[in-house]
């Protein structure tokens, strides 16, 4: 499959501007690159375009074929570079056999690929082991005038794939089939002149599928940001390459056959598996959790005091384990549904199951863990402090971390658990709830499950938890979400790294729904 920008951005005008303005890439990637492949007897260059990538290897002894979908781009490759082989296919249908592929490379191009398919494909073609190498010249942000260039040229849409979105990143994250990424940078300043500079932008895929006047101004407009540029002057790259192996679902070491994935988020992933005939589910970590044996040793605790709690599996005494690359944690596979918002049954269950879990883990020490992220956000002087008593708390107590069994709810995530109070834990579920209902559509619906849920708390827990409490718990958590959309370096994870339009719900979200908590019981 060919994404519509590049199938019509990249006619024929396009790439001869494609052609004259884009970037070699640094010679020592090139040769670092070559000395990975040093002994591979059959490389694929995919999407390899006009072939830069493609005789930059061959050049360097690399025995490598081109594969590129666009018939104008095999055009340009065969002009440039006659004597190498560049054959039509894309990455969700590569034109070679199972395990045949040593290495593939891939020079500019991954973004543009179908992920899971493209993955899929690699994983098919590559022979364990197999090398895949993602190379790119990516424009130096630091520098004043290239910042203004991405911004006269930037997607009008919103919707082109580019790299600096970084989801082909996640994509490849998310995978266990693909040992975790070797990153590897050097600055390539590019000699270019004024025009090279229009140029490059006029190569841009969706730039290129503008109509005349579009592309005209486009133009003016990077012409006026170099006129005064004296020629020939460097237009600053740095060459990244992004390199993972192919590892196939099995990992003899642990005992572990990989199964499908039943969840991705920017934090983890999580697999069902099997270890010795037993269904498990292997939950890798994506971000170091720096707290990840305590929060287990804390699990494993409630979870023998507590049946609803699912408990961490241990390997040889660890509850923390290294599969594929990535730390690790092992739980049994629980069947059953997740649970459901909609459902009156649900809120009932979870106000009970919530109470009970806050008295086991109240007996639980926690030394070294922290207060929940939201609670660490708002630790600026004058900030409020939830009310109640100190104690462990789940930290993000929701329909996505429960599964309905037929006997009841069980508690499959802990992955936030840390210090807080009883009435924030509370206060964060009815935030991300309420979200989750007006995402769905299903707003109306948030203020009986609201009702239904404290209520429960209440009768199971034997502790009234004033509405005021609660809206100021509320408070705190929608102080942190804005916190954190000002600051995504120190956001967590599925913030930091989600799209734009994402943070931009988020953000909608929080500014209109601040006045609607109280009167719940």
């Amino acid at each position: 499959m060919v994404h519509s920008s590049a199938a019509d951005g990249y006619d024929t005008s396009a790439v001869s501007s494609y052609v004259s303005a884009r970037p070699s890439y640094h010679p020592d990637a090139v040769a670092r690159l070559a000395a990975l492949l040093d002994g591979c007897e059959r490389v694929i260059d995919l999407g390899a375009g006009t072939g830069i990538l493609t005789a930059a290897l061959a050049d360097a002894g690399v025995p490598v074929t081109g594969v590129e979908p666009l018939e104008a781009m095999r055009e340009q490759f065969a002009q440039q570079h006659p004597s190498l082989d560049c054959v039509d296919g894309t990455a969700e249908r590569i034109p070679f056999a199972d395990g045949s592929v040593d290495a593939v490379v891939v020079g500019q191009a991954f973004h543009w690929f179908d992920h899971g398919p493209a993955l899929d494909e690699l994983a098919r073609v590559l022979r364990p082991g197999g090398v895949l190498a993602l190379v790119w010249n990516v424009r130096d942000q630091a520098v004043d005038w290239v910042r203004e260039w991405t911004n006269v040229v930037a997607d009008p849409t919103g919707t082109t794939p580019r790299h600096h979105k970084m989801l082909w990143r996640y994509a490849i994250d998310t995978d266990l089939r693909w040992t975790p990424f070797d990153d590897w940078s050097i600055a390539n300043p590019w000699p270019t002149t004024r025009q090279g500079v229009v140029d490059r932008a006029l190569s841009v895929s969706y730039v290129g599928a503008m109509a005349d006047p579009e592309r005209a101004a486009i133009a003016q407009a990077i012409a006026e940001l170099v006129d005064d540029f004296e020629e020939p002057f460097d237009y600053p790259y740095n060459t990244e390459l992004n390199v993972v192996r192919h590892q196939p679902g099995a990992f003899p070491g642990a005992g572990i056959a990989l199964g499908e994935r039943l969840h991705g988020g920017h934090q983890s992933v999580v697999h069902r598996a099997n270890r010795g005939g037993e269904d498990i589910v292997v939950k890798s970590e994506l971000r170091p959790d720096p707290w990840l044996e305590q929060r287990m040793d804390v699990v494993a605790a409630a979870a023998e005091a507590n049946p609803e709690v699912v408990p961490p599996l241990r390997t040889e005494g660890e509850l923390v384990v290294g599969v594929g690359g990535r730390r690790c944690v092992l739980h049994p596979f629980i069947k059953g549904t997740p649970a459901d918002l909609g459902s009156p049954d649900t809120a009932e269950s979870m106000g009970r199951v919530l109470a009970r879990l806050h008295d086991t883990l109240r007996s639980i020490d926690g030394a070294g863990l922290p207060d929940v992220a939201a609670l660490r956000a708002c630790k600026r002087p004058g900030d409020p402090e939830p009310a109640g008593r100190r104690q462990l708390i789940h930290g993000y107590f929701a329909t996505s971390n429960l599964i309905e069994t037929g006997q009841g709810l069980r508690v499959i995530d802990f992955g936030e658990l840390g210090v807080g109070t009883c009435a924030f834990d509370i206060a964060n579920t009815l935030f991300m709830e309420r979200f989750s209902a007006t995402l769905a559509g299903r707003g109306e619906g948030f203020d009986r499950f609201a009702a239904v849920f404290v209520a429960a708390y209440v009768d199971e827990s034997g502790v009234h938890i004033p509405d005021d409490v609660i809206e100021a718990g509320v408070a705190i958590r929608r102080m942190a979400l804005g916190r954190w959309l000002q600051d995504l370096e120190h956001a967590p994870a599925g913030i930091a790294r989600s799209s734009g339009s994402w943070r931009n719900t988020l953000r909608r979200f929080a500014e209109t729904h601040h006045h609607d908590w109280v009167n719940l019981v």
